[in-house]
């Protein structure tokens, strides 16, 4: 599992240098000079929400997804561990070890 997350951190650090390069080359070319930097004025360029939310669906997640049953066993191990944790601010309990 920590193989799986090392690869892909690996592969993200390459995606983002890539990206990287690929911006500062296009930064160096005519054509991010002849669009300036802000055609309006900032204040124009903010977009306000949609009145409706989208009605876009959201995937769902599958079972299958190795990140999908990592993240839910860390959640489930964590919610297991801080079980005994007694949150109620009511020191007159006895405490017990």
């Amino acid at each position: 599992t920590v193989r799986n997350v090392m690869s892909d951190f690996s592969r993200l650090k390459k995606l983002v240098s890539g990206l990287s390069d690929r911006f500062d080359k296009y930064e160096r070319s005519k054509v991010f000079d002849s669009k300036g930097n802000f055609p309006l004025p900032l204040g124009s360029q903010v977009r306000e929400p949609p009145a409706e939310p989208s009605a876009r669906p959201v995937p769902a997640s599958y079972p299958d997804d190795s990140y999908v049953v990592t993240r839910d066993a860390t959640i489930a191990a964590a919610a297991v561990a801080t079980s005994d944790i007694d949150d109620d601010d009511d020191y007159t309990a006895p405490m017990y070890s």
